[in-house]
């Protein structure tokens, strides 16, 4: 169970298809949409002919170019399958995209081609993000792997990136069976997750969150491609008595070290993204949407990094590109809209007994969209439950001021702040937050009683997921009558 995804893009009941744009009423700032059906699937050269020049993009909002000149431009594309964001059905492909910002497709011609594939595998911050097609490129939510293509002119780039993913979520809900179907020898693979990943206990940093990325290593090196590593990016540093810190250090680490202990190819996006963020102050947030998520300029300034890299270790050709309107146009949306309800994607809960308590818990914010598997019939941690516990009763984590709470919580852990909050408190006695323990029914009525929740949870048996969804549905609703 991840945190709610907060893309203001996702869940207005807003429509938008594969080409990345939600449809907005025309204006001043509307972005020009080609689409070019075709038969079938794979590499294709696109020729785009443009009137007035502007930034041109390719597919779901893939920069091709951010000062495109008036005629011809061309590009390379991966079109696959897709799963687009909370949804369980695949898209099947079979369309391609041109959009233009600034200037109008006159035309749009695609041939199949041969050129390398560049597969990218990852989460939110790497993903290919919607975003309205009235274009405002500093208030645009945006993934690093989304303005790949710009610098990568001889490749045809396919991000499968998607929020709310961890390495076993990658595996799991179906987009790296995609990338199955369509890997060859002599192809790219960049993997970077970690940002859900230490949210899960079991993919802590030393446990098995190194685990699920060699199982993407094994294949990329049977199928003759090359495994690339990617360090997770930086969130906005915080800082505490201790210093500065964004709690994914321990994740970049372990796959440093992993790609020593391959012998594979390894960019270090964590150590550039933390020390630009702190040269450049209270500045490093013109390229942020939130703490974590790039807009446009931030994501084109990682993408560039990623390029140079990639051109450094002999993989790829990159060119270097003008930032152009992308960067200097802060101008933000004046839309704004209330989130419409969030659907339900779960492919595993046919047995439980109720599954509007899913549907309830998912619109409370209890619940992860944008991951596939629920799986409702496992016991939860306590580490998790108070994270959710936490959620249903409006309680905040606390900073720890560089201390460890407790004995077996590190003071710069994902569960930290809450553990910090328990403590201060009085939620969790004693020296040990046995956030790895499954947590039991004793444990969900006394923890709630300290927080003053006269809801209780019945039966002997150890208590699932689902189980807690239904307590904590009622503990949300007693808080809201209060």
């Amino acid at each position: 169970m991840g945190d709610l995804f907060s893309h203001p893009s996702e869940g207005k009941g807003a429509a938008f298809d594969q080409s990345g744009w939600i449809r907005a009423k025309k204006g001043a700032r509307q972005v020009v949409t080609g689409e070019l059906k075709v038969s079938e699937n794979g590499v294709y050269r696109v020729r785009v002919t443009l009137e007035g020049g502007g930034v041109l993009f390719g597919q779901r909002r893939n920069l091709v170019n951010p000062d495109a000149p008036a005629g011809e431009s061309t590009f390379y594309t991966c079109l696959t399958e897709y799963m687009p964001s909370m949804s369980r059905d695949r898209d099947p492909g079979r369309a391609l995209y041109a959009s233009c910002f600034g200037g109008r497709i006159l035309s749009m011609s695609a041939e199949k081609a041969e050129a390398r594939r560049v597969f990218i595998a990852g989460d939110s911050t790497v993903a290919d993000q919607y975003c309205l097609s009235e274009y405002y490129p500093f208030d645009s939510y945006c993934g690093w792997g989304q303005m790949l293509s710009a610098f990568l002119p001889d490749d045809a780039v396919c991000n499968m990136a998607h929020s709310g993913l961890t390495g076993r979520c990658f595996l799991e809900d179906g987009h790296f069976d995609i990338i199955k179907g369509y890997v060859k020898a002599g192809d790219l693979m960049l993997m970077q997750f970690g940002h859900n990943d230490q949210k899960r206990r079991l993919l802590q940093a030393d446990r098995k969150y190194t685990y699920y990325l060699e199982r993407l290593i094994d294949f990329a090196l049977e199928k003759g491609a090359v495994p690339v590593l990617v360090s997770p990016v930086s969130r906005v540093p915080s800082k505490d008595a201790a210093g500065t810190f964004d709690l994914l250090e321990a994740h970049a680490e372990a796959v440093r070290a992993l790609a020593l202990r391959r012998g594979l190819p390894f960019i270090d996006l964590h150590t550039f993204t933390y020390d630009m963020y702190l040269s450049m102050g209270e500045g490093c947030r013109d390229l942020f949407k939130d703490m974590t998520h790039a807009n446009d300029p931030g994501a084109f300034t990682i993408a560039r990094h990623v390029s140079q890299r990639l051109n450094e270790l002999g993989l790829a050709r990159s060119v270097d590109r003008s930032a152009g309107f992308i960067s200097s146009d802060r101008e933000k949306s004046p839309i704004a809209g209330a989130p419409s309800p969030l659907p339900v994607p779960y492919v595993d809960i046919d047995g439980v007994k109720d599954k509007s308590v899913i549907d309830r818990a998912m619109q409370a914010g209890l619940l992860d969209p944008c991951v596939l598997h629920l799986h409702p019939f496992e016991p939860l941690s306590r580490a998790q439950f108070i994270q959710l516990l936490f959620r249903a009763t409006g309680t905040q984590g606390m900073p720890t001021d560089g201390r460890a709470p407790y004995k077996d919580v590190k003071p710069r852990e994902f569960d930290a702040g809450y553990a910090a909050a328990c403590k201060k408190l009085g939620l969790v006695d004693g020296e040990y937050y046995r956030p790895d323990d499954d947590v039991t029914k004793d444990e969900i009525n006394e923890l709630s009683s300290r927080l003053s929740c006269q809801s209780r949870l019945e039966g002997d048996a150890v208590p699932t997921k689902y189980d807690i969804l239904t307590f904590l549905l009622s503990v949300k609703n007693e808080k809201a009558k209060k």
